[in-house]
Formats: structure tokens, C-alpha cells, sequence
């Protein structure tokens, strides 16, 4: 059975599990523990697999003299859906013209708010200033542009340009595929962490009971996922290929990462997914996905400005009766430009960017926005769901533009 199915049958499974509990009094401290433990298996086999696999594949990359036609294309596409996305919130909102609700989040101190924005951006930015490159190896966890920094100075220097060089490089290529072949297993054996990690999301927004209260808050993110995966990415999708291809075999063919994300609420978790599931489902080659995946993973992140550009109207609708239409563009670019630096507040990435987009344009809600913390599980989920559809399809559009993908059956898919 391929991944994509049981991974949604495990989300279903967990939201009968929070259907079948949920009035029941739930160890919540030890279903957090659990799901906590769930994503760092993923990121445990994760960072080995971008440790071996990034730099051999830099180099070959460099070898042929296609790294930048690879890059050039990821770097179009990100600024691309980052834009478009942020601004297909406008639309979105417009339709139905719906206030933030009123979460348990609701009346607390903005200062605790600020405070931990500022104390994960600052934990994250501190991994940047090179002190040992060990020290920031190890120190690596859901923050992987430090390690990608490190790792594509030593895929440079890999390249094979001599023989006394080339013996590494064919050692570091084995490597990479022998973690390769632990992340597809991981993949496919995967779905009891993807029912854990969904039962405590479910948990947690069951008992936030706003999703309960105001369902129109649950249909407007459903709604926002449907129209980034079955319109806006499809249509970009097809612009950059120049309509030579199926989009909705791609977005479909890259469920598994997606529905992991969403379950998560971590990019980096949904990676060792993402990678190989590119590389067999979108017939991407080894060195394209190995590099482009965590490029989008950092800088790709259209749905986290989406859902953010929408939250940030949502709280603006339960302030005021008519939003200007300016307002909605200045806070869809602002979104859009905070979203490139999401990835400093892993699995908080659409409570740190509207924070951020708010204070760059000077929009003061008098606390108002702490409510966004009630239902992050919801927002996020859904914003990393989309991200993580934008990175597996931004793989496949560099294969394009250096022209090495290949079509895999269905049957061959996993």
C-alpha cells in the first residue's frame, strides 16, 4: 500500500482516537512526551542523511556544472509561491470576511508572546556564528541552515576535479545512499509515528474547544490548503513547465511528506520523508533532491506566508469593520518577505511570522494576537502541509531546468 494511504488512514485512525477520548481524561503531558519523541526519531535519521548526502551531492552538482541552473530554478520558484500565495490570502478572505475567534490564548500577557518569539530567534541565530563546525553539526536540529552553510563548503571542496579527491567523493556517495535506503525505510514503516504525532494534535485542538465553537475557522484553513495544492501550485507548476506535465500526479505523488507535516507540525521531521519520496515518486535525481529539499525546507515557505498573511487579516477583521484594501497588500508583502526567515522558529512558524509582519509595518492589535497561540497546531499544520507540497514540487521543477527527471509508474512509486 503506498504512503500517501496509510499515512491519511493513520491521520484518520488519530482523529477517531480524539473523537473516542476526547472527553476522557488524557495524560496530555505524556501524549506531548510521545509525540515529541515521534518527531525526533524523524529528525534523528534526518540529519545523518543530509550529514552524507548534501555535500556529495553539491559536488556533483559542481562536476556537471549544474548547480546553478538548479539553484537559479529553486530560487525563482520559492520567491514565486511565497508571492502569489501570501496574496492568494487576500482573496481568500475576502470571501467570507471572518474575525480571529476568541481562543483560551485570548487575554494573555503580549509580553510572554514577545518573549518567546524573541528567545527562539535568538536561539536559532546564535547557531549561525561560527565558533567550531562540530559544535554547530551537533547542535543541529529542526534549525538546519547552519549545517547546510557548513556542508555546501564542504561539498565544494569535494568536487572530483582530481584524481587524489576522487576516492572521497565515491565514499561519501555510498554513504549518502545507504542513508538513503534507511530513509525510505523509514518512510514506509512510518505510520504508527504519523497516528501518534496526529492524536496529539487532534487532542490539543479538542481541547482548545475553539474548533468546536467556530468551525468556520476550520473550513477557512481546509479551504486555504485546497486552493494552494489544487489551484495556485498547479498553476505555477504548469507556467514553469510550460504545461508539459500533470500537476495533480506531482502534488499527489507528494502526499506523504505533506500529511506528515501537517501531522507534525515540523519541516524538518517531514524531510526524511520528503527526500525520498521525491526521488521515487517524482523520479528526481539523488544529488537534485538531496540539495534542493532542505533549500526549500529553509526559504521555501509560500504557506506559511499564506496562513499568516490570513491569520493577520482575520485579527485585523475582529478590530475593525472594513479593511483596506492597502492594508491587506502591505500585510501580504510583509508576510511574505518574514516567511524567507521562518525557519529560525521551527514548528512556530505561523505564530512567529505574523508577530514579525505585524511589528515590520507598525500594525499594533493591543495583545490581540496572542490568541494566534491557541490554535497554532491547526495553522501550522496547515501552513507546513502546503511548504512541504512547494518543496517536493520545487525539486522536480530544477530536475526540469537541467533536465534529468525521469517518469516512474505508479507500481514503482512508494
Amino acid at each position: 500500500m503506498k504512503t500517501w494511504i496509510t499515512y491519511l488512514f493513520a491521520i484518520l485512525l488519530g482523529f477517531a482516537t480524539c473523537l473516542l477520548f476526547g472527553n476522557h481524561s488524557v495524560d496530555m503531558g505524556f501524549l506531548s512526551s510521545l509525540a515529541s519523541l515521534s518527531a525526533n526519531i524523524l529528525v534523528f535519521l534526518y540529519i545523518p542523511l543530509l550529514l552524507f548526502a548534501f555535500p556529495s551531492a553539491v559536488a556533483s552538482l559542481g562536476k556537471d556544472r549544474s548547480g546553478k541552473r538548479c539553484l537559479r530554478a529553486s530560487i525563482v520558484w520559492s520567491i514565486a509561491t511565497t508571492l502569489v500565495l501570501s496574496f492568494s490570502a487576500i482573496a481568500i478572505f475576502s470571501l467570507f470576511q471572518l474575525p480571529f475567534p476568541v481562543t483560551s490564548t485570548a487575554g494573555s500577557s503580549i509580553t510572554a508572546i514577545q518573549s518567546l518569539v524573541a528567545y527562539i530567534t535568538n536561539d536559532s541565530l546564535t547557531t549561525l556564528y561560527p565558533v567550531n563546525p562540530f559544535l554547530t553539526l551537533t547542535k543541529t536540529m529542526n534549525f538546519t541552515l547552519p549545517m547546510v552553510i557548513a556542508l555546501l563548503i564542504f561539498g565544494y571542496a569535494l568536487i572530483p576535479s582530481s584524481d587524489i579527491i576522487r576516492p572521497a567523493y565515491t565514499v561519501m556517495n555510498s554513504f549518502s545512499e545507504v542513508f538513503y535506503r534507511i530513509g525510505k525505510f523509514a518512510s514506509l514503516f512510518a505510520t504508527i509515528l504519523v497516528y501518534i504525532l496526529s492524536v496529539h494534535l487532534f487532542m490539543n485542538l479538542y481541547q482548545e474547544k475553539t474548533v468546536v465553537a467556530v468551525p468556520s475557522f476550520v473550513f477557512m484553513m481546509i479551504l486555504a490548503m485546497a486552493v494552494a495544492a489544487l489551484v495556485v501550485i498547479p498553476i505555477l507548476f504548469a507556467l514553469f513547465t510550460r504545461f508539459n506535465g500533470n500537476p495533480y500526479r506531482v502534488i499527489s505523488r507528494s502526499l506523504s511528506p505533506a500529511l506528515l507535516a501537517f501531522a507534525s507540525s515540523n519541516i524538518t521531521a517531514s524531510a526524511l520523508v520528503n527526500i525520498p519520496t521525491t526521488r521515487h515518486n517524482l523520479g528526481v535525481q539523488k544529488r537534485i533532491t538531496s540539495t534542493m529539499i532542505p533549500f526549500h525546507n529553509i526559504f521555501s515557505r509560500g504557506g506559511t506566508a499564506l496562513i499568516s498573511t490570513l491569520s493577520i487579516l482575520m485579527l485585523l477583521k475582529a478590530c475593525m469593520v472594513e479593511i483596506p484594501l492597502t492594508t491587506a497588500i502591505v500585510v501580504a508583502l510583509s508576510s511574505a518577505l518574514i516567511s524567507l526567515a521562518a525557519s529560525i522558529a521551527p514548528s512556530l512558524e505561523t505564530l512567529f511570522v505574523p508577530i514579525m509582519a505585524m511589528a515590520l509595518v507598525s500594525i499594533d492589535l493591543s495583545g490581540l494576537e496572542v490568541a494566534l497561540i491557541g490554535l497554532l497546531p491547526l495553522t501550522n499544520g496547515a501552513a507546513l502541509f502546503i511548504d512541504s507540497i512547494i518543496s517536493s514540487v520545487g525539486a522536480l521543477i530544477s530536475a526540469r531546468a537541467i533536465g534529468t527527471d525521469i517518469r516512474i509508474s505508479y507500481e514503482d512509486s512508494i
